[in-house]
């Protein structure tokens, strides 16, 4: 279970984002807000939005999300989705309760699976967090 959540208004310019941008906003926007806990460790980031993953490992389809997929490059991420039925944290800040998790989150099957330190410090990060209007 996360023991820290990161939330905040969007813009009167964000709100015209399409989903994949306002959910590349919430990741970047969030692994900015843990970066003194993040800046130079190998992390996970689960995400409940498919796209959002191959976009940041392909060709980025507008400039916005290239210039965030260069500022992600500053951290050892790996974006790893979820689906939502089995990602009982997502959206958590938006609602109501608190979510009570059924089973704990998959393993990674063999194609999701990247190299990762064996360091038990390696911290798994619930991606995105939540951007609200």
């Amino acid at each position: 279970m996360p023991c820290s959540f990161f939330s905040r208004q969007l813009l009167p310019r964000e709100q015209k984002f399409s989903a994949t941008e306002l959910e590349a906003l919430a990741l970047l926007e969030t692994i900015e807000h843990f970066k003194l806990y993040l800046a130079g460790r190998d992390f996970v980031a689960f995400t409940d939005h498919q796209a959002l993953s191959g976009v940041l490992d392909g060709v980025p389809p507008s400039s916005k999300l290239a210039r965030w997929k260069h500022k992600l490059a500053e951290y050892s991420v790996n974006i790893v989705y979820i689906k939502g039925a089995q990602n009982p944290v997502a959206d958590s800040l938006s609602r109501q309760g608190w979510p009570q998790p059924q089973q704990p989150l998959p393993h990674l099957s063999q194609q999701q699976q990247q190299p990762l330190p064996s360091s038990p410090d390696t911290p798994l990060f619930q991606g995105g967090g939540d951007v609200v209007e």
